[in-house]
């Protein structure tokens, strides 16, 4: 179903209390240095807790060999070298430990396996596990080889119900036949089902015969957005004035003309200077509730992330997406299309097409109009989803 199909009138924002409050895992990618990854686990909590029920982050970690991990443990203790990048990955993911404690406070231990996860589920009596939002369908990006562990195949479904929010395969296409099957099966017990990408409608029909899902917002976008003023809260002084910046977080930087964003500056009379923020460079991480103030605050926003370009709709930034079919394009596609800005999407990024687009103001009021009956539907899914188990 595309979301742009769904009519529902809009609600003011209230916490509902449950009448049978449950216990809700909630399974995502492993947590590392991601923004995005992070922040979706946040607000999926978050939804969960106001819809009245407890809850419970499945701390899933890759499973890895005793010389792997011992290896790791090494490289991140010694000064002085980063081997593979791993003293910076765990320096970073550092970084974000105490925005995990705070806003996802009930967490299991760290779970490697199905059965350390079963095992999770029966200790904490949990009535229903909900897997999402993020790429959790794209076993490339589990970093182990537990792929039919995202397909929950280790809860009993007539004890604990099997619940999919906002699941993404993050490319169109099915590519892992070897799991198919036991794959379709597995959502066949699954009590209700529901992606992030209208192409995952039709994965789900194809590859695994299963007709009867939707298409919800990703996480961040169907949270109450007063979550964002907790997170803003513990943001540091950016020390500039409101929107005076060019903000530039970009992953991919072979799609972009190098420089552009000091360009921009330059040439816009409205902005006085750019920042970037590039994760994957060596450097002291920005915290989450920094990296989100960005967004907060730039006057305009280059971007190829999902989650960069959330946070610029969310406030209401002029922006630019350059999309990149590696990491997922559907999800940009499917996001922008609904709200009626797939004009903001680019696949290479020039100064004379940053100039014209930037140039084009974009009616918020009328995306947030459309983006307020997307929330309302996506958290109906989810509180029916949460109801009926």
């Amino acid at each position: 179903m595309n979301m742009m199909s769904r009519k529902t009138p809009v609600r003011g924002r209230q916490k509902i209390r449950a009448e049978r409050p449950m216990r809700v895992g909630i399974l995502t990618l492993p947590l590392h240095i991601n923004y995005g990854g992070i922040i979706q686990a946040a607000a999926l909590y978050r939804m969960i807790e106001d819809m009245g029920h407890q809850p419970v982050f499945l701390d899933k970690k890759p499973k890895r060999s005793l010389p792997h991990r011992l290896t790791k443990r090494l490289l991140a203790s010694i000064p002085g070298q980063n081997i593979g990048n791993v003293r910076e990955a765990v320096r970073n993911m550092n970084v974000h430990k105490p925005f995990v404690r705070r806003f996802l406070p009930n967490a299991t231990r760290p779970l490697l396996t199905g059965t350390d996860l079963s095992a999770a589920v029966k200790r904490r009596k949990l009535d229903a596990v909900v897997v999402g939002s993020d790429q959790v369908w794209r076993p490339h990006y589990h970093q182990d080889d537990q792929a039919l562990v995202y397909f929950l195949d280790f809860v009993e479904p007539e004890v604990t119900a099997r619940i999919a929010y906002a699941a993404s395969f993050g490319k169109p296409t099915w590519e892992y036949e070897d799991i198919a099957k036991p794959a379709g099966e597995l959502l066949h017990d699954f009590a209700h089902v529901s992606v992030r990408e209208n192409s995952a409608v039709d994965i789900c029909a194809e590859a695994f015969g299963v007709d009867d899902c939707e298409v919800v917002l990703d996480p961040t976008l169907a949270v109450d957005p007063a979550f964002y003023e907790e997170v803003a809260a513990e943001a540091s002084d950016l020390d500039c004035k409101d929107g005076e910046f060019v903000f530039e977080y970009v992953l991919d930087r072979d799609r972009i003309e190098p420089g552009i964003a000091g360009r921009l500056a330059d040439n816009m009379p409205e902005l006085s200077h750019a920042r970037a923020i590039h994760p994957e460079l060596p450097g002291d991480a920005d915290t989450l509730p920094d990296w989100m103030a960005h967004f907060r605050h730039a006057g305009c926003v280059l971007t190829d992330s999902f989650h960069g370009t959330v946070f610029c709709i969310l406030n209401r930034r002029n922006f630019i997406t350059i999309v990149n079919p590696k990491r997922g394009a559907d999800r940009f596609h499917t996001l922008l299309g609904a709200l009626g800005l797939e004009g903001r999407m680019v696949k290479q990024l020039d100064d004379a097409t940053a100039r014209r687009l930037l140039a084009q103001p974009i009616d918020y009021d009328a995306v947030h109009a459309r983006l307020n009956l997307l929330r309302r539907s996506s958290r109906d899914f989810l509180q029916g989803a949460l109801d009926a188990a």
